[in-house]
């Protein structure tokens, strides 16, 4: 474990990679629930298990050697990195308000839950600058749900077949533009 991850561990509640065996697997630790307050509160756990298996289901969605290339420029595809992670984690949290209210009526947010002590002494911009971007998943929500309202799932899921159509950076900032550009 790094320095960054010393510090940063109380305020990642799931993270999901690609195993050595090519299939997908999340890392989770019942520690880090505890301090983010997610073990007592019944919706927020269902909102993080919803949130990181989307992303098995993007993971098993995305097609075509520039989504499974380190290098997609190689393939004549340029990307923001910006855009990868706002759409993947807008994404995931766009979902997990679907499954959440309809177990429970209402969208969940881990956000809500009580914090331990050493959760907020982490919860700080200058650790979190280390960890995953709040904006990504904030943002990337309010991105994902216009883009939803404008033209439906099966719209925006067309960027888990075609990497070059995630969002600029630009079109993080104006969901419209983005959505116009995916109606084609």
């Amino acid at each position: 474990m790094g320095p960054a991850s010393a510090l940063v561990w109380p305020l990642v509640l799931g993270s999901t990679h690609e195993a050595q065996d090519g299939q997908c697997e999340t890392i989770i630790t019942p520690k880090t629930w505890r301090h983010a307050g997610v073990l007592a509160d019944d919706p927020a756990l269902h909102q993080v298990v919803a949130h990181e298996l989307v992303h098995h289901v993007q993971a098993n969605a995305r097609t075509g050697a520039a989504w499974t290339s380190h290098f997609p420029d190689k393939h004549g595809v340029r990307i923001s990195r910006d855009g990868l992670s706002y759409a993947v984690e807008g994404h995931a949290d766009w979902a997990d308000r679907q499954v959440t209210t309809r177990l429970f009526g209402t969208p969940a947010s881990h956000r809500t839950a009580q914090k331990s002590w050493r959760y907020r002494i982490h919860d700080n911009p200058v650790i979190r600058r280390l960890g995953p971007s709040r904006e990504a998943y904030e943002q990337g929500g309010a991105l994902i749900e216009r883009a939803v309202e404008l033209l439906g799932p099966p719209a925006v899921n067309q960027v888990w077949e075609d990497i070059s159509l995630l969002p600029t950076q630009a079109e993080i900032a104006d969901a419209d533009a983005w959505a116009h550009r995916l109606r084609g």
